[in-house]
């Protein structure tokens, strides 16, 4: 196998908004190969595009998948959705690929971890536990006597398996149904998190940053519905306009 001529772009699971990296890459002038992570396309999101790219690549063994890219010499490789973040950053750090690497791959997937991340650098955030005991949970938002908490699964994505519990009962029927079942993309929730509930509107903030500089590209104002069920779920996400300087509590 030949070094392609155009530099060649790699993405991991292009699942839902991953279908809008062929095109990025291509009208940047790369070529696009995919790598499925999983024999069969995972069912519970939208599946990307494969006639998209020049070649899929199904294979789940690391050492066999880093060389059968290596001749490829890609020039990035970007996960296409959550659950294939860690094994983007895992191919990039062995290809010598300019990534973020894999020493905090867990902050970067694991929502105890992200907010664990926050904590060591100062940054005000959640009270959290995390436990594969229902009682545990239950017992630590007790402890707390501050309701409501949340309760939801370690590294799903969105509001799967979020829950906005104002009592014990309802905490401990969260946990149960948390640690009963899988997350979105497949995986056992091995264990459940519970937060402190935070209240105010919620916003996200997309940026991006390399060799010191940050690129802020956009701040969304997230809309949800408390559901019967104590599900939160998201209505609609809004893109403020960049002129917009202060936001409401």
């Amino acid at each position: 196998m030949s070094t392609p001529a155009a530099p060649t772009a790699v993405v991991v699971d292009g699942y839902s908004a991953g279908n809008f990296y062929p095109k990025a890459f291509a009208d940047a002038g790369a070529q696009v190969i995919h790598v499925q992570s999983t024999p069969e396309l995972m069912p519970t999101m939208l599946a990307p595009d494969l006639t998209a790219y020049a070649e899929n690549i199904i294979c789940s063994d690391e050492e066999q998948l880093v060389e059968l890219l290596r001749p490829y010499g890609p020039v990035a490789i970007v996960p296409g959705q959550e659950s294939a973040v860690r094994l983007a950053d895992r191919l990039s750090e062995a290809l010598g690929v300019k990534s973020n690497g894999t020493a905090l791959s867990a902050a970067r997937r694991d929502k105890y971890e992200m907010i664990e991340a926050l904590r060591r650098a100062g940054v005000r955030c959640a009270d959290q536990f995390k436990s594969d005991d229902a009682d545990l949970l239950v017992k630590w938002a007790e402890g707390r006597n501050s309701w409501p908490v949340v309760v939801k699964p370690i590294s799903s994505a969105g509001s799967d398996g979020v829950y906005i519990c104002d009592n014990a009962e309802e905490t401990r029927a969260a946990a149960v149904r948390v640690l009963g079942t899988r997350d979105i993309f497949g995986s056992d929730n091995t264990e459940a998190l519970i937060q402190s509930y935070l209240r105010g509107t919620e916003y996200i903030v997309d940026s991006v940053s390399c060799d010191g500089l940050r690129y802020f590209c956009g701040v969304w104002q997230y809309e949800k519905t408390l559901l019967p069920s104590g599900q939160n779920i998201y209505n609609r996400d809004i893109l403020l306009p960049p002129t917009r300087s202060r936001f409401p509590p």
